[in-house]
């Protein structure tokens, strides 16, 4: 029983992981090497989540998402600065 409870805390613990680099990934998004892996890990941490939980969970489908658009802006944000801009 006490076994089954601690597994359980680890598995909140993940989803509450997947939350925080959801969310971090959403406001480092403009530092772009950074926010990419924040962004990465955001979301190899929501999968694991989600799969551990099997079920959806709503803190690791918020960390996905917030991961996916953090993702999203840093690579439109990384690809600007390497596009020449024709005036």
């Amino acid at each position: 029983m006490i076994g089954k409870i601690e597994s359980r805390k680890t598995e909140y613990a993940l989803a509450d992981a997947a939350l925080v680099l959801g969310i971090l990934s959403v406001f480092v998004w403009l530092l772009p090497w950074l926010g990419l892996l924040i962004a990465i890990g955001g979301m190899a941490v929501s999968v694991i989540a989600l799969l551990k939980l099997r079920c959806w969970d709503s803190k690791s489908t918020a960390g996905l998402v917030l991961s996916v658009l953090g993702f999203v802006l840093g690579l439109m944000y990384f690809l600007g600065m390497f596009t020449p801009v024709a005036y």
